[in-house]
C-alpha cells in the first residue's frame, strides 16, 4: 500500500459508534490500521485513501466526520479556495478545499476538491505559488513553484461545477505552507481559484471540541462551513 498515512477523524452521530459499525462504512481491503474510540467518537485511519472519500464514506451512511489531523506533526496543510474576478474575491460561498499531507520525503500528497456554485465547467491548472497573498486576487500569489502535470476537470452539476483529484507531488509540507494554492481555467471564461496554505494538525494532535474564538464547538463551527460551502 503505498503513499500511506494517518489521519483523525471526529465523527458525528445521533447513535453510539462501534468497530463495527465504522468497520461497515470504509472499504477495509485498502486501510493497513483502523483505530476507534467509541466513547469519544474518534476514528484513526491509516491509509493511502483521500481524507475526502473517508469523509463521504460516513455521509453515505447518514453520518458526518471532520478531518481533525493528518500525517506526522508539522507535516499537514490545508487551503480554502475562493473565487476571483481580476483584483476582486468574489463574496460569498467557498469554491473548494486543498488537505496537503506530507507521506515520505519529497512526496506529499493534495486532495483537491471542487464545489464550486456558478463556477464554469472546465479544465484547470493546478499550482503552487511562491506568494502567499490573495490581496490583489490571483496577480499578488507569485511564480508557480511547482504546477502539477495534470489537469483538474471540474464537470457541471446540479448548477455546480464539481471536480476531485488526490496527486502527489514532489514536495515537502514546509515548502507549501504559506504560500498560495492557485487553479486556472484553460480557455473559457479565464476563471481563476486561489487560497492560502495554512499548517493544520497532525494525527492525534487535536481533540478541541470547542472553538475559543467563538465558543461553539465542532460541530457547530461545521454546520457555518457547510454554510459557506466547505465540505
Amino acid at each position: 500500500m503505498s503513499d500511506v498515512f494517518e489521519a483523525t477523524y471526529a465523527i458525528h452521530s445521533k447513535d453510539a459508534i462501534s468497530q463495527q459499525l465504522v468497520e461497515s462504512c470504509l472499504p477495509l481491503a485498502s486501510i493497513a490500521k483502523l483505530e476507534v474510540e467509541a466513547d469519544r467518537k474518534l476514528v484513526g485511519v491509516t491509509s493511502g485513501i483521500a481524507p475526502s472519500d473517508i469523509i463521504a464514506a460516513f455521509q453515505k451512511h447518514g453520518m458526518d466526520a471532520i478531518l481533525r489531523g493528518s500525517g506526522k506533526p508539522n507535516s499537514s496543510a490545508v487551503a480554502i479556495l475562493e473565487d476571483f474576478k481580476g483584483e476582486t474575491m468574489r463574496e460569498g460561498l467557498v469554491d473548494g478545499l486543498a488537505r496537503i499531507v506530507q507521506v515520505g520525503e519529497h512526496r506529499t500528497m493534495f486532495d483537491i476538491t471542487i464545489n464550486g456554485p456558478g463556477l464554469p465547467a472546465g479544465d484547470y491548472t493546478v499550482s503552487v505559488n511562491e506568494n502567499g497573498d490573495i490581496s490583489r486576487g490571483i496577480a499578488s500569489t507569485g511564480k508557480e513553484l511547482y504546477t502539477f502535470p495534470e489537469t483538474l476537470k471540474c464537470v457541471a452539476q446540479d448548477n455546480d461545477a464539481k471536480g476531485h483529484a488526490f496527486w502527489a507531488a514532489p514536495l515537502q509540507a514546509w515548502e507549501v505552507i504559506g504560500r498560495s494554492f492557485v487553479l486556472k481555467q484553460v480557455g473559457g471564461e479565464g476563471q481563476t481559484i486561489g487560497g492560502v496554505i495554512a499548517r493544520s494538525a497532525g494525527a492525534w494532535q487535536n481533540d478541541k471540541q470547542v472553538c475559543a474564538c467563538t465558543g461553539k464547538t465542532v460541530w457547530q463551527e461545521r454546520v457555518d462551513a457547510k454554510n459557506k460551502n466547505i465540505n
